[in-house]
């Protein structure tokens, strides 16, 4: 008598990765796959940081397209990482064309220490050699 497990890995696809990290030249461009940010996601965006600030002049696009939901642990890592940033001369973009998302960076009025960018190019466009 055979069995089958319902677990395996040809009945469950393989989801995307939490979070996805691009070197260009010297920016680390991270994007969320999976359109959500979970407690994983956040330490794994917090350690890449943490690596590229002991170089010279880190910058990094934290890209949330695609993500509906900002939570405060994650809005709380990236004002950590923009003040890492800050004491090593680096830069941190982050962009996100949803209204609901701006608003959440709005309400806790993370806007005025966060530079929040509607789209890709405005974001690229705004870092500073």
């Amino acid at each position: 008598m055979s069995s089958t497990n319902p677990n395996t890995q040809a009945d469950h696809p393989a989801e995307p990765p939490r979070l996805t990290i691009e070197t260009v030249e010297t920016l680390l461009h991270v994007r969320f796959p999976r359109r959500k940010i979970d407690g994983v996601a956040v330490r794994e965006l917090y350690e890449a940081a943490a690596q590229v600030s002991h170089g010279r002049d880190p910058r990094m696009l934290v890209n949330l397209e695609g993500v509906s939901l900002v939570s405060s642990g994650v809005m709380g890592i990236l004002v950590t990482i923009q003040k890492l940033f800050r004491h090593v001369g680096g830069q941190l973009h982050i962009v996100s064309s949803d209204p609901m998302v701006v608003q959440q960076f709005e309400v806790a009025n993370l806007h005025l220490l966060l530079k929040v960018f509607s789209d890709l190019d405005s974001a690229m466009a705004m870092f500073k050699d």
